[in-house]
């Protein structure tokens, strides 16, 4: 699995389990305050404060309403936390797509005019000065006004994917559903008509969008599954290492001499990448390392 997959995931993991969370919080606050209420109190509906009162100024003006209302209260920020996660993962799968721009570019420069005179990888990594004009090409790509990818996720996928020549995965159209949202949630409060003159506060407030917990989990495997396709589809086709070169260059770079079996600890650790003594050496080598046995350890070292 590539890196920018990688980072994908993991913030689809921590939105997620943010969500689970705090579901976990409020329905055991909810339960505990139900509990407190059935005990010998003459108010069907006490106040919260009266229940479980607390010290944080803060905390204290919010909770002087009814158990019933502190419950309605609770669930609207179950929600609120479900749309918020909506911008984070939209957000990070467009992340994504730059990555994958980048890193396809990096491997394969001569896919676009702008950063065709650059040297690919794996050969760029052994000459300092090639490769910093090679990262700075495909940034500007990534970032140009006419080479950035915009837009619609459909759109944004099938230039990624022409541009390299990869088939573009099934169903991706799909996504365009929460770029959509994602631009309400953004740039509107996440209120469809959080700008109109000819409706009132409370009608506007009322369009807030809204994300059951149906919809995130629909929207998570959407995500995942078309970023699980794209990222098989560099590695079968683009970026054939995993990325295993600039890994390793990059291990290389903080520290030399090391030995092989560092090396190795490192890629694995850090890149996510298992791979033998005998591949780590092969890419030092491609990259212009020098390898060599110490003596008396007979260790192999990286310089």
């Amino acid at each position: 699995m590539l890196q920018a997959t990688r980072v994908f995931k993991f913030e689809v993991t921590r939105q997620n389990r943010m969500r689970w969370l705090n579901s976990y919080c409020f329905r055991r606050t909810s339960a505990i305050l139900a509990s407190l209420a059935s005990c010998g109190h003459s108010d069907d509906d006490p106040r919260v404060d009266a229940l479980w009162p607390s010290t944080d100024e803060g905390e204290a003006r919010s909770i002087t309403i009814p158990v019933s209302a502190f419950a309605a209260h609770l669930d609207d920020a179950q929600a609120t936390i479900r749309v918020n996660a909506v911008l984070h993962v939209c957000s990070a799968f467009e992340s994504l797509l730059d990555g994958l721009l980048m890193l396809g570019a990096m491997y394969s420069p001569a896919s676009f005019p702008t950063t065709r005179k650059q040297t690919a990888i794996p050969a760029a990594l052994g000459d300092p000065k090639k490769l910093t004009a090679l990262v700075g090409a495909c940034e500007q790509l990534a970032s140009g006004k006419t080479t950035r990818l915009k837009g619609a996720y459909s759109g944004r996928i099938q230039s990624l994917c022409t541009s390299f020549g990869l088939s573009a995965p099934k169903g991706y159209g799909g996504l365009d559903q929460y770029y959509t949202k994602r631009h309400v949630v953004a740039h509107d409060q996440s209120l469809s008509k959080a700008s109109s003159p000819l409706h009132s506060y409370q009608d506007i407030v009322a369009s807030q969008i809204l994300v059951s917990d149906v919809e995130w989990r629909a929207l998570m495997k959407d995500f995942l599954d078309i970023a699980r396709a794209l990222d098989r589809e560099f590695v079968s086709t683009l970026v054939t290492d995993s990325g295993l070169a600039i890994a390793v260059h990059q291990v290389l770079a903080a520290s030399t001499p090391i030995t092989i079996g560092k090396v190795r600890n490192a890629v694995s650790t850090q890149w996510g990448l298992e791979r033998s003594d005998k591949e780590i050496e092969s890419v030092a080598k491609s990259i212009g390392r020098t390898v060599s046995t110490e003596k008396k350890v007979f260790r192999r070292v990286v310089s």
